[in-house]
């Protein structure tokens, strides 16, 4: 039976004498079977033949189009912004590129802190978000949060890895400027089946709510459990 989530290679018929010589220092099997998923996914065979004449002819830069190479990439670009937008079902969104969701997630939690017209000053996450969050949280919070007059409180989970809803709610309020809950955790698998009715409480106070949805767009069937949420980071490594 097939696995989605795993691949069979067989290393010897993969590597050239260039790659082999380079891979002199490392010990390759044979075989592996790779199951390594929630952290990075071969290239699908249909993304590599859709993507081979972008790496190999038009190599413009979509920044520049005072020429035709760098129309051509601008066009591609947008198209797959448009792709993306139709797929998500978020069609007066917008859709930034980077080069990670760690990036994306940093982008957001610093742009958010740094901007002069935030009035709340309060940051809600919880304590098994992605380290691109909990971690970048921290450091603001040592660095820059005291002179910014931001406050960072986590929620509290129980011995599950769940939300506790009632205490959360409490925690959530008009001083909440952003939440940060990730709908499936990237080392645990648990889905946070709290995210559906904490984002109505969230909306309901006026606060904004961010999910990093890098493990659930491949592992779930519902983009971020199917909630209204105001910033989400997906990942095309993980699918």
């Amino acid at each position: 039976m097939h696995n989605p989530f795993s691949t069979y290679f067989n290393l010897s018929k993969n590597f050239n004498t260039a790659q082999s010589t380079a891979l002199s220092s490392c010990h390759i099997p044979q075989d592996i079977i790779y199951m390594d998923y929630a952290a990075s996914t071969p290239v699908d065979n249909r993304v590599y033949e859709a993507m081979k004449p972008w790496h190999l002819t038009f190599c413009g830069s979509s920044s520049n189009i005072i020429h035709a190479m760098g129309e051509y990439s601008r066009h591609g670009l947008e198209n797959a912004r448009e792709q993306l937008k139709k797929y998500l079902g978020q069609h007066d969104s917008q859709i930034i590129f980077t080069s990670s969701a760690t990036e994306s997630n940093n982008l957001l939690l610093r742009g958010i802190i740094e901007h002069p017209l935030q009035k709340r000053t309060k940051i809600v996450y919880s304590p098994t978000e992605h380290s691109s969050i909990y971690s970048t949280i921290k450091s603001i919070e040592e660095n820059i949060g005291k002179r910014l007059g931001f406050e960072f409180q986590q929620l509290p989970i129980d011995d599950k890895g769940q939300i506790i809803i009632e205490k959360a709610k409490k925690i959530i309020d008009s001083k909440t400027l952003y939440v940060f809950i990730m709908d499936v955790n990237n080392e645990t698998g648990i889905i946070n089946v709290a995210l559906p009715e904490l984002e109505k409480h969230i909306h309901s106070v006026g606060a904004y709510l961010h999910v990093d949805c890098v493990q659930g767009l491949a592992r779930n069937h519902q983009i971020a459990l199917g909630v209204d949420y105001d910033s989400a980071v997906f990942s095309s490594s993980k699918i």
